[in-house]
């Protein structure tokens, strides 16, 4: 994999983490507003909660290769800290099949929800009765995305290894 690669992979995990996690802002209005409108008019939503509930699941979603890309995620460092660069490099080549297996059950069975959610036009079946089909295709799409940066990090981590490395 080329430097030109790795660095295009890694814009698009760039991307989509920072258009995504301008989702927290419609998130915390619409939680704002429902609060003023519960407790000082006593007139709750019945759509705020739902909402709310699926632009977090999208701006997730779509974070999870910007987290990936800067080490932000949740990792046990009960060894990893203790290493150096050559052996983290070894130990996440050595644990990135476990990711993979994961990326790739989320991608096939998300996408099989997907396909099928949007075949039938699929809605919540709350009071509100949104369309849920849309919100679907961001598990697949943004575990596609983490698999992409798993796999930069895979080359990155194979040239830190053999001496070649790529700068981010």
């Amino acid at each position: 994999m080329s430097a030109r690669i790795i660095h295009a992979i890694e814009a698009l995990s760039e991307w989509s983490g920072k258009i995504f996690a301008w989702l927290i802002l419609p998130i915390s209005l619409i939680t704002f507003g429902e609060v003023i409108l519960r407790y000082f008019f006593n007139s709750p939503t019945i759509w705020s909660g739902e909402l709310i509930g699926y632009l977090f699941g999208v701006m997730t979603f779509m974070s999870g290769a910007y987290c990936l890309r800067y080490e932000q995620h949740i990792r046990l460092d009960l060894f990893r800290g203790r290493l150096g660069s050559h052996g983290k490099a070894l130990l996440d080549i050595a644990t990135s099949s476990f990711t993979y297996l994961f990326l790739i059950m989320l991608i096939w069975q998300g996408g099989a929800l997907a396909w099928d959610s949007t075949q039938t036009l699929l809605t919540s079946g709350t009071v509100w009765n949104p369309p849920y089909w849309p919100f679907t295709w961001f598990l697949p799409l943004g575990a596609l995305l983490v698999a992409l940066q798993e796999l930069n990090n895979l080359f990155k981590n194979i040239f830190i290894l053999t001496g070649k490395e790529v700068s981010s």
